[in-house]
């Protein structure tokens, strides 16, 4: 019997070397009146860009500062200041979490919304999740939003000049899409109210193959600050390859464990690098051919993703600290339900110092 398959798209992707200086002709199609949610910092970098496409367009964006977390307080003031514009339009130019910030309000208020991101470190661009915290910092959880952003534009001149650990740590939330879309399959589970597309599915199975072949040349591109076709497939990769596809087709294990192992003290790592620990421990609950792990291990090694825990600063976690991270990631409703078979707290906590010993394997 044929089930419901869902893709989840953004309206339009545009990504190259100078493609900021287009958004001045794409916020006209909507009023031309914009708040742009951003840093202070970020802003500043590309001020000279976004004041010429302003100008070259005719639009306003109106500057409110991002004040660092995606939280409560800060949707409720920048959502006041968005309602005192009467603006048509939300962008939220920078990281993931003003990015979220900027698709929470444009959510509430039934706008269009524009993501800029100004690094390649996630894949949250895309996506019509938002990921909350609260004032402290502390994970609060997802938020699902009516719809996703009108507007992707990736200027990967701008990219190319962000410290390399943002596109290495974009690379490491990238690699488990493929594996997490296998076991989501496997299982039957749904994403966005239905199964994968063959699409969705393809994409995920790219995403892996590019990293492979062109993760490491692309790093090397970063660490000069120049553009070249490999760093511009692995930036579409982090970005847009990575972002639909997980939400087009699941997530599993590998993002499942990521507030585990914020919990035993990786609060310092970025979140592609606790993935891609993550993935590692995947590889065990699954026990994954040897082939896709010693291909995994090796390509952490080339580009300096984290192969042990204490790569994400956790020290020896003491076994009760164990027991209490594989309870939390096997709660009720969480992802790592998404592999295809039962995976208990005992098989969890295995998982999580079987992976921290691979690379001593590998």
């Amino acid at each position: 019997m044929s089930q419901r398959r869902t893709l989840v798209l953004p309206g339009r992707i545009v990504l190259g070397r100078g493609a900021l200086g287009e958004l001045g002709g794409y916020a006209a199609m909507y009023g031309g009146r914009a708040l742009l949610i951003a840093h202070a910092e970020d802003r500043a970098r590309v001020k000279g860009v976004l004041d010429e496409t302003a100008k070259r367009f005719g639009v306003e964006f109106a500057e409110a500062d991002f004040p660092g977390e995606c939280c409560e307080s800060a949707v409720a003031a920048l959502k006041k200041q968005c309602l005192d514009l009467d603006a048509g339009l939300v962008i939220g130019l920078g990281g993931g979490k003003g990015i979220d910030t900027a698709k929470i309000i444009a959510d509430h208020l039934d706008l269009p919304m524009f993501s800029v991101p100004t690094i390649a470190a996630t894949d949250a661009p895309c996506s019509s999740l938002a990921i909350m915290y609260d004032d402290e910092h502390r994970f609060v959880g997802p938020r699902q939003l009516r719809r996703n952003p009108a507007l992707v534009l990736i200027d990967t001149e701008i990219i190319a000049q962000a410290p390399e650990r943002f596109l290495v740590s974009g690379m490491g939330d990238a690699f488990p899409t493929f594996f997490e879309a296998r076991a989501c399959r496997r299982a039957n589970a749904q994403s966005n109210g239905g199964l994968s597309t063959l699409c969705a599915y393809s994409l995920a199975r790219l995403c892996l193959d590019t990293l492979l072949e062109k993760g490491e040349e692309a790093l090397i591109a970063c660490r000069n600050g120049i553009v070249t076709p490999a760093f511009e497939d692995i930036v579409e990769v982090n970005i847009v390859m990575s972002g639909i596809g997980f939400e087009s087709v699941g997530v599993a294990a590998a993002h499942g464990l990521a507030g585990s192992l914020e919990f035993l003290g990786a609060t310092r790592a970025m979140h592609g690098e606790i993935v891609a620990f993550g993935a590692l421990a995947q590889f065990v609950l699954e026990d994954a051919p040897r082939e896709e792990i010693r291909a995994a291990i090796d390509f952490y090694r080339r580009v300096g993703l984290p192969l042990r825990l204490s790569d994400l600063g956790i020290g020896n976690p003491a076994p009760e600290a164990l027991d209490q991270a594989a309870e939390l990631a096997c709660a009720p409703g969480s992802v790592v339900h998404n592999m295809p078979f039962d995976v208990t707290p005992g098989m969890i906590r295995s998982s999580i110092v079987a992976a921290d010993r691979l690379a001593d394997i590998f």
